[in-house]
Order: structure tokens, then sequence, then C-alpha cells
């Protein structure tokens, strides 16, 4: 799986930027890292929520 977790970091990495440029949010805005595991990324059924996010901004 330390591949996978690479490549999901990867891609976390370029949507967070591509979320900061698109939003013009800053970015503390953002987790600096992938707030989900690999197991729930690569699960069909899970559906993060807005609460699921550390330091939820929305609290």
């Amino acid at each position: 799986m330390r591949r996978g977790t690479e490549i999901i970091d990867h891609a976390y990495e370029i949507a967070r930027l591509t979320a900061m440029r698109q939003t013009g949010l800053p970015a503390a805005a953002f987790p600096e890292r992938c707030p989900w595991s690999p197991d729930q990324v690569l699960d069909d059924d899970f559906l993060p929520g807005v609460a699921a996010l550390p330091g939820d901004m929305y609290d």
C-alpha cells in the first residue's frame, strides 16, 4: 500500500493547490495532508462530510 499512499498524497497535493487557485482561499483553509486513509479513499461507499475534516472551520 506504500505506493498507493504516495499516489494519493501526490494527487491530494495537486488537488489542494488547484482548489486554492480556483477558490482564492488561503492554504490554511485546506488540510496539508489528505485527511482520509487510503482505505477510505478507495472505498466506493465512503462519502466524507464536512464534519469529517480535522479542525473543521465550520463548527
